[in-house]
């Protein structure tokens, strides 16, 4: 696809050229991403298929084939789940693919950033989404990144809610089992942070988050060897998830981890969480004068029939639900996923 740089938008928001989002074409910025650039994976290894079940699906990844980050993915990437002392297991789909929302809703930022109020559908999961911007023409560059963020991450939270109720990309296939998995909240913040910090950068964002991903590995205490993330994954085997099941079946996934503050702290190891300080993230929710960032837009859903806007919000009227009420849908999937999930294996009686 050709590619032309957005001259409007740099023209006019001279005050943040030190911020280098990805060059995209105007008729990509009008878009949207596709909803799924890259392959996101099932918490596990040698995993297997329930329709296929002599194919397995590993998705362990080793750090020296990480590769470089492409805008929406390329061939040359490196992709999957590696382990870390610091930040647990990571899941680098997840975070190229909210990094790279991040930085488009940055540039969509900047381009109605004059306008009193604008909308934009942000394409379907679970419903349609829609994304409306308010208040913003006073926001210098950094303010402007940290509210993409903010919304980057609300959208990485909606993708676990309707996963997390059989929302999924292939039809007839469920997706409950990745919902919320042990991984999956800390490497969406973490692709978003990695992002925000590129937009910052005076490198092209391609550039900035190849190097900001390798350092924040090596930081986090990345393992060296693809056997050391095995290693870690049978270790929490039958505790965090199950290989007595094939997927798409709900009950690989023995224990999740949810959203509950704003302060996002990933899952060590059990051996390693009294002895290693984790790496916490925290998600933007401030401007730098300390005013809310959640006055300046609205993200709303219009949901399909997968998401019980009834049974959990009885008394609400209209069909949009909005960001300030996934707090529901995550507290109903969580009481909806288990009742479904296994009881405890012999190991973790043994513990």
């Amino acid at each position: 696809m050709n590619r032309f740089p957005l001259l409007l938008v740099l023209s006019i928001y001279s005050s943040c050229l030190l911020a280098k989002p990805p060059v995209i074409s105007s008729k990509e910025l009008k878009a949207h991403p596709p909803r799924v650039t890259r392959t996101c994976c099932a918490f596990g290894t040698k995993m297997k298929l329930v329709v296929i079940p002599f194919v397995k699906l590993n998705h362990v990844i080793e750090f020296e084939n990480l590769g470089s980050h492409h805008y929406l993915g390329h061939r040359d990437e490196g992709n999957g789940i590696l382990y870390s002392e610091k930040g647990g297991f990571i899941d680098l789909g997840h975070v190229r693919e909210w990094a790279d929302w991040t930085a488009f809703l940055y540039l969509h930022i900047l381009e109605v950033s004059k306008s009193p109020t604008s909308q934009k559908k942000l394409g379907i999961e679970g419903g349609m989404r829609f994304l409306e911007l308010q208040n913003i023409a006073t926001l210098d560059a950094e303010n402007r990144i940290r509210l993409a963020g903010k919304i980057a991450f609300d959208m990485s939270l909606w993708h676990e809610i309707a996963t997390g109720y059989g929302v999924s990309i292939a039809p007839f296939i469920t997706e409950k089992f990745s919902s919320f998995s042990a991984e999956d909240i800390y490497s969406n913040m973490l692709g978003i942070e990695l992002s925000m910090q590129a937009l910052r950068s005076p490198l092209s964002f391609e550039t900035a988050m190849t190097n900001l991903l390798n350092e924040k590995l090596l930081n986090l205490g990345v393992v060296s060897k693809l056997e050391d993330t095995y290693v870690a994954f049978e270790q929490v085997e039958s505790l965090w998830w199950s290989n007595d099941y094939g997927i798409p079946r709900n009950k690989v996934t023995l224990k999740r981890n949810y959203f509950e503050t704003e302060c996002i702290v990933p899952w060590l190891l059990p051996d390693q969480d009294a002895m290693i300080i984790p790496d916490e993230l925290e998600v933007p929710g401030y401007t730098t004068e300390g005013l809310s960032l959640i006055n300046c837009y609205v993200l709303t859903i219009r949901p399909n029939r997968k998401i019980p806007v009834r049974k959990v919000l009885p008394k609400h009227s209209g069909r949009k639900i909005s960001q300030k009420q996934f707090v529901y849908f995550t507290n109903d999937v969580k009481i909806h996923l288990n009742k479904s999930e296994v009881k405890q294996s012999r190991k973790q009686k043994q513990a």
